[in-house]
Order: C-alpha cells, then structure tokens, then sequence
C-alpha cells in the first residue's frame, strides 16, 4: 500500500513537471506575435532566486552482500529544505543562453552548494520596450558540494522588457546518484546591457 502511495506522488510530480513544459510550449506557439526585437546577442543577464527544494531519497531496503547491491529500494521524501541562489546568463545568438549559477543549501542541517552550467533557450525574442512574458526551457550539469555530479532539467516564463528588472518562475527538476530534487523558483532578473 505504502509503494502505491509513493507511485503515485512521483507520478503526480513527473506530470507536473511535463504539464508545465507542455502549457510553456504550447504558450510561445500560442501567443501573439511580439514586434521584432533588436539584436539580442552579447547581452548578460543576471538572476536571484529562493525556492523549497524538495529532495527525494533512494534507501536501501535489502541490501546483498554478495552483489554489494541493493535487491530492493524505495524513495522517501524529505522535508523541504530552502535554496537560494544567483546567477548569470549570457546570450551568444538570439533566443539561446548559457548560464551558470551558484546555490546555497542546507539539507540535514549542514550548509552545502550546489553549481550548474545550464543551456536556455527562449521561442519568443525579447521585446525592444515593452514588458512581456516570455517562456524557456533550460538543462544542464549540476555538481553538489558532496562532489555529487547530476542533471537538470526545467522550463518558466519571465517577466520582463529588455533591460529592466523582471519576475521569472521556473520548475526545476535535478536527478543526482543517490537522490533527484525538485524545486519551484521564484526570482529577479535584471541587467541585460
């Protein structure tokens, strides 16, 4: 009964996480056109953000001694743990940024670190004056503080003209060796020059 009840939150979280990847999509395909924008190559962008960070930990419930490995496991979710974090973004062409952002965490009481190097891509440009919503999806590499390597994955929206401070909110989500993570940020951009 219990591994049904698991199931079926990791499932509701996997959908989550491709309803919103699909409603960001199907929006930049969807929404009005904006009025072309300047020439967004060479800009940097910076970023903040805080969000829950929940955890989602793999444990050993039969361990083999004789295969070292384990026969049967089960994921367990942790308590939310805050992350804060900052980063920058840099656009080499239209619509494509490579980004790279330092985290703070703090799960079972000790301070750790989390540093990506992330892809984004926008399907909409940024508009030249005026504010708009504006969706991307991004992926990377992730190494934790424990020299844990990882992958992430997400998508948001954000709210901003060129060169103004704007909202972003993205859901993320990070497969690691022994645990995978998900998180909903909430953050400020700004720069852009």
């Amino acid at each position: 009964m219990i591994n049904i009840v698991r199931s079926g939150r990791r499932r509701a979280g996997q959908l989550a996480a491709v309803g919103l990847l699909i409603g960001t999509l199907v929006t930049s395909a969807s929404a009005e056109p904006l009025p072309r924008a300047a020439d967004d190559r060479g800009r940097i962008y910076g970023y903040v953000f805080a969000a829950p960070l929940i955890r989602f930990v793999t444990y050993c419930e039969d361990f083999n001694p004789a295969t070292i490995r384990c026969q049967e496991s089960s994921w367990v979710r942790e308590d939310p743990i805050p992350h804060v974090g900052a980063g920058v973004e840099w656009r080499p062409v239209r619509s494509v940024g490579l980004a790279t952002e330092v985290g703070l965490v703090k799960p079972n009481g000790y301070p750790g670190g989390i540093l990506s190097v992330n892809g984004t891509f926008y399907p909409r440009e940024w508009p030249p004056s005026r504010r708009a919503l504006l969706p991307f999806v991004t992926g990377g590499y992730s190494l934790d503080s424990d020299r844990s390597h990882g992958l992430n994955v997400g998508a948001g929206m954000t709210y901003a003209g060129r060169g103004a401070p704007g909202l972003r909110l993205e859901a993320r989500s990070s497969f690691w060796e022994d645990y995978r993570a998900l998180e909903l940020r909430l953050g400020v951009i700004f720069g852009g020059s």
